[in-house]
């Protein structure tokens, strides 16, 4: 038998508390991101640029020049960055919310699970062996 097709029976009650861990180290990373975007958010105005065009004053033109406002990039990727992993926390929250009133309300029966459902509910995080570089 190939180790894709190995099976494993663990009682829905189990899976419950794998699930409800799972949510709660998520949850946990939600909180720290939501951290980093109120931080963000915080130095928000630090990172303005506003830009008046001296060409507004010589302009027959109402309104053709206007003052531009601009964000720090960088402050925008970190931004965006903030906001997509807590989308994406939030999502997995619900999901995990989801398996656990479906695990509780069936707490006797017993369900097979392959390597990928295991760890869903069990595994461990592994750190990327990828190097992240930063610019700065």
């Amino acid at each position: 038998m190939q180790k894709s097709e190995w099976k494993f029976t663990y009682k829905a009650s189990d899976l419950a508390a794998g699930a409800k861990a799972k949510k709660a180290t998520t949850e946990t990373k939600f909180n720290w991101w939501e951290e980093v975007r109120k931080k963000l958010m915080l130095s928000l105005p630090d990172s303005l640029q506003v830009v008046d065009s001296s060409a507004s004053s010589y302009s027959s033109i109402k309104g053709g020049f206007g003052p531009q406002v601009s964000i720090d990039p960088k402050l925008q990727l970190q931004l965006n960055e903030a906001h997509q992993r807590l989308i994406q926390l939030d999502q997995t929250i619900r999901e995990y919310d989801g398996w656990i009133q479906v695990l509780e309300a069936n707490s006797t029966q017993s369900l097979e699970l392959n390597h990928a459902d295991w760890l869903f509910f069990f595994g461990a995080e592994s750190k990327s062996r990828i190097a992240q570089t930063t610019e700065e």
